[in-house]
């Protein structure tokens, strides 16, 4: 019965590392989170999704194209955020930049400031930026 036991605690543990190794943070530039790199790309509108209309600051949204000098397989959309760069819309621009996340709010059962009550926030996720500047 122990030894049962014992496999069934071992098989446990391996599957919660299987679950951790599948919803970590992956970069969408290909290069570690905080490393600046070059890319292309061109400013594009938001789409009319709820995040794009009421959270997100970004004037245009960010088509990246290529990022170190490699074509990337299929275009993606990110957020950004301009150091010393003024969007214009539809032309391709070669910047430098870097990826970074956000955590946003806190899970419902936080106790706020070490206290025993709890936060009445119930949002909580992390956001994805590209910050870029002119090279």
């Amino acid at each position: 019965m122990k030894k049962a036991i014992m496999i069934t605690l071992i098989v446990l543990c391996l599957s919660s590392f299987s679950i951790a190794a599948e919803n970590s943070i992956e970069s969408m530039l290909g290069v570690p989170f905080g490393k600046s790199c070059s890319i292309k790309a061109e400013f594009i509108d938001k789409d009319d999704g709820y995040y794009s209309k009421n959270i997100s600051k970004a004037e245009y949204y960010l088509k990246i194209h290529e990022v170190n000098d490699k074509k990337v397989a299929e275009s993606f959309i990110a957020e950004p955020i301009c150091e010393n760069v003024e969007p214009e819309k539809g032309k391709i621009y070669e910047l430098k930049a870097y990826e970074k996340i956000k955590f946003v709010g806190a899970p419902e059962d936080w106790p706020k400031d070490n206290s025993e009550e709890v936060k009445e926030q119930r949002y909580y996720g992390i956001n994805h930026y590209v910050v870029i500047r002119t090279p």
